[in-house]
């Protein structure tokens, strides 16, 4: 039987967590908490059953990765996978209909999809697969035992107007298909916490720190 998670729950553990970086320094307190209210907006983006919300949500996802990138805790890298051009309807439907995560599906399937007359006439609309990484880490200068807080992704298409290019970026040191979020110490986030919230606050809190990161981002530029 699976335990649900109530909010009160990690709740302790995120406040001391931002007690931390607030001691530390605001930006980061500021970046740290948009990132995390952007993770969850990410959790039930992925869960949404209607295209029109889901699409909704990845928008204010984009949104805040785009602003997150203007903060000097935040890195940005990007994830190519060997077959990152446009695929044809038929191996889309199959790469929807199965349970694998995308950038898995693309891995597996790749000598497949090369093999594909239909996913090669699509071959010119190149990076459609490829990913933008935005980690937010617990510390601006490349020191030792830096670590990442966070770990979001973009698909290039999306923010390829907002972003730098990839040929510029460095690639990412692994990929494993999951998004990475600090929720306390030494704590990460995992799927079955999503039932600790309620959309509406997670929006809510997120439109209130994506507010505060813009206008603290805007006075110090």
């Amino acid at each position: 039987m699976t335990t649900m998670i109530a909010r009160e729950d990690i709740a302790p553990e995120y406040k001391s967590l931002q007690a931390e970086w607030k001691e530390k320094d605001r930006e980061l307190l500021l970046v740290g908490r948009l990132a995390y209210w952007t993770f969850w907006i990410s959790k039930f983006a992925e869960k949404e059953e209607s295209d029109e919300e889901k699409g909704k949500l990845f928008r204010l996802k984009a949104n805040a990765l785009a602003l997150l990138a203007r903060s000097e805790y935040t890195q940005i890298r990007k994830y190519i996978p060997k077959h990152h051009s446009k695929i044809c309807f038929f191996h889309y439907l199959k790469m929807k209909k199965g349970t694998l995560n995308t950038h898995l599906f693309l891995e597996k399937n790749v000598k497949t999809l090369a093999k594909c007359r239909k996913c090669k006439k699509l071959k010119e609309i190149e990076h459609y697969f490829s990913l933008y990484s935005i980690a937010i880490l617990d510390e601006k200068a490349d020191v030792v035992g830096r670590k990442p807080l966070f770990i979001l992704y973009s698909p290039y298409p999306i923010l390829k107007e907002r972003l730098p290019e990839l040929e510029g970026l460095e690639d990412v040191k692994k990929y494993n298909g999951h998004e990475l979020a600090t929720i306390g110490k030494g704590k990460r986030a995992h799927d079955s916490m999503l039932t600790a919230f309620k959309k509406e606050t997670v929006l809510r809190y997120y439109l209130k720190n994506f507010e505060q990161l813009n206008q603290y981002l805007s006075e110090r530029d």
